[in-house]
């Protein structure tokens, strides 16, 4: 018998993620599908000023905030404040590394397009 082939050079490595990490991650996602609808972090736009990415970072902040506190459990869901972090910030990578897609709600796209004048210096 001959030996199989697989071609995955230069792809991704997913089996290093964290399975016990996804899943506590998986878990918040289903939570907010459950409360706000599958996939709904996909519409938040502009609210009081503040864009899809200003509030999606500023909830990962507050998540790690309660973290810092010596709170690690979220009181809505019972799931880890880092899980809720987490998704948050995987929300923001998602929206960057997807900018180019004509999906993207006009809010998010021109945020994202037009980034404010001080971003080179951000850290």
């Amino acid at each position: 018998m001959t030996e199989g082939k697989k071609y995955d050079t230069g792809k991704p490595p997913m089996s290093l993620l964290p399975p016990y990490s996804l899943e506590e991650v998986s878990k918040v996602l289903g939570f907010g599908a459950e409360k706000y609808g599958p996939r709904n972090w996909k519409l938040v736009g502009k609210k009081n000023g503040l864009d899809f990415q200003d509030r999606y970072l500023g909830a990962a902040l507050r998540h790690i905030n309660e973290i810092m506190k010596g709170n690690y459990f979220d009181e809505e869901t019972g799931l880890r404040h880092e899980a809720h972090a987490i998704c948050c910030l995987m929300f923001c990578l998602d929206i960057k590394a997807t900018s180019t897609s004509q999906k993207l709600i006009p809010a998010v796209a021109a945020s994202i397009a037009s980034p404010p004048d001080n971003a080179s210096e951000s850290v």
